[in-house]
């Protein structure tokens, strides 16, 4: 482990070098050591239980982004330089600093990227107290540099939670110690991530009981902040459900707690489809239970229902000002809207001309479902399974006289689309009866002929007679011509 101090927090600061050795040929590991410490200068030490410098990274190259850990909430974690602790340091005024501002604590909370720099960043952003130091402004100085959070001695009973700090101990070799910050605490593991000492950013340390091990000195103990109330995450499952615009979908939301005690947990959905919403059959939650999500979807709002495609959605959970998340996806399959054009009667019902919807991929219609309204009353449900899908289809329920609206919605694999617009049945125009003449075997009807509506073919004339102004009596003209005029039997 390199030593670890902060110039932004007013230490003054002896620049270390950590070294790894092997043979030269023909040169003593001793021997060698000697050479380097003449070369560097007597005032130079070498830190105790170093960590392997395996590769070289450049100042301010990051080990760890922010979102990799704490929950995907932490700071990224940055290297010293190549050398570490080196002369070749990575400060504000160093040959290799990269350019930026150690006046903003959000950015850089020192010089350089000490360990000390990396707790007090994430503490400032977090908001979650000021880490100082005293003495020579090392990691061993901050539970006395820190009065606004709580010291707990190694062995003490207390068990880190993530976003603790792990304090090691000066030694003669390194006054400066050391100090590293908690990711996650799995069974007797304690993974913490850190400055200027391994060069992936990560460490491990062993914890039995409430005696912590490990790392490059004895560790000292932990410090917490009583701001940092502890850590959960959320989950959703199924990660993805398929509905058709009018359904809805459930999903199961969990809650873990990975450090601390239960606390109310605020649970919201963002991404949701247009005309889509969701409910919570609880909420708030406590951190470490459970609650059904319903999403559901529409075929009325916006107009068409809800749109098909694929939604990816976010669960987030709130809870002592920390932000959780899970995503999700929702894919809608809707073909749309079909549009009904007419209604015109026919033989046996209405013919309905309609203008097929534009299918989603995947989709096929399977039948037509139709809405029936008399005289703008209530609607009655009617399903034309046996029916071609091609326009026209015959609809049935309404008789000739009647005031009938109708509409229609497409069936598919996956559930049904929205409803069409309305259509009130086309009257059928009305034949003018000009005179009524005696003739062999009947009377001949003389008439002009209705005006038809398109594709609507005369099949026969139906009539009506009266005696003497009474009861009229049926007929159909069905075995004669359609022409005018035709031979009306019965006077």
């Amino acid at each position: 482990m390199c030593p670890c101090w902060n110039f932004g927090a007013g230490g003054a600061g002896m620049k270390l070098v950590a070294f790894r050795f092997r043979y030269f040929r023909g040169i003593s590991v001793l021997m060698a050591l000697a050479l380097l410490l003449v070369g560097l200068g007597a005032t130079t030490e070498v830190a105790s239980a170093a960590s392997p410098i395996e590769r070289a990274t450049a100042c301010g190259d990051v080990l760890v982004s922010g979102s990799a850990w704490l929950g995907g909430t932490g700071v990224p974690v940055r290297s010293n330089g190549p050398n570490m602790a080196s002369p070749d340091i990575c400060a504000t005024n160093g040959p290799n600093h990269d350019g930026v501002d150690s006046t903003n604590p959000a950015v850089q909370a020192g010089s350089g990227w000490q360990c000390v720099e990396l707790a007090a960043r994430l503490y400032f952003v977090r908001g979650w107290g000021a880490v100082g130091t005293v003495g020579n402004g090392g990691a061993a100085y901050i539970p006395e540099g820190s009065p606004s959070l709580k010291s707990y001695r190694n062995g003490s009973g207390y068990i880190p939670v993530p976003g603790d700090l792990i304090i090691e101990k000066a030694t003669a070799k390194n006054r400066y110690g050391h100090v590293s910050i908690v990711d996650s605490v799995v069974g007797s593991t304690i993974n913490v991530v850190e400055q200027n000492a391994s060069v992936s950013g990560r460490e491990a340390y062993t914890l039995t009981g409430s005696s912590i091990a490990g790392g490059y000195s004895a560790v000292w103990g932990v410090v917490h902040s009583p701001k940092n109330s502890g850590d959960f995450q959320v989950s959703v499952a199924p990660s993805t459900s398929k509905v058709a615009a009018g359904q809805s979908a459930q999903f199961s939301v969990g809650s873990t707690i990975l450090a601390g005690t239960a606390q109310p947990l605020k649970l919201l959905v963002t991404g949701l489809p247009p005309g889509a919403n969701a409910a919570f059959s609880t909420n708030p939650i406590q951190t470490g239970s459970a609650a059904t999500l319903t999403v559901t979807t529409s075929t009325t709002n916006p107009a068409g229902g809800t749109p098909g495609g694929v939604y990816e959605l976010s669960l987030k959970g709130v809870a002592g000002g920390e932000v959780r998340t899970a995503g999700f996806t929702l894919q809608v399959k809707n073909p749309n809207t079909p549009v009904l054009n007419s209604a015109q009667y026919t033989d046996g019902g209405v013919n309905l001309f309609f203008a097929p919807p534009a299918m989603a991929t995947g989709n096929t219609i399977r039948y037509y479902r139709y809405q029936l309204s008399f005289d703008g009353g209530a609607s009655i449900n009617y399903d034309n399974i046996a029916q071609d899908v091609d326009s026209p289809f015959v609809a049935g329920g309404c008789q000739v006289g009647q005031v009938c609206t109708y509409r229609i919605a497409a069936v598919v694999d996956t559930g049904t689309s929205a409803w069409s617009n309305w259509k009130k049945v086309t009257p059928i125009a009305t034949p003018v009866l000009n005179s009524a003449k005696y003739t062999d075997g009947g009377v001949n009807l003389f008439f002009t002929a209705p005006a038809m509506a398109t594709g609507n073919t005369i099949r026969y004339y139906r009539y009506q007679l009266s005696f003497d102004g009474g009861a009229s009596i049926n007929y159909d003209n069905i075995a004669q011509d359609v022409d005018s005029p035709f031979v009306a039997g019965g006077c």
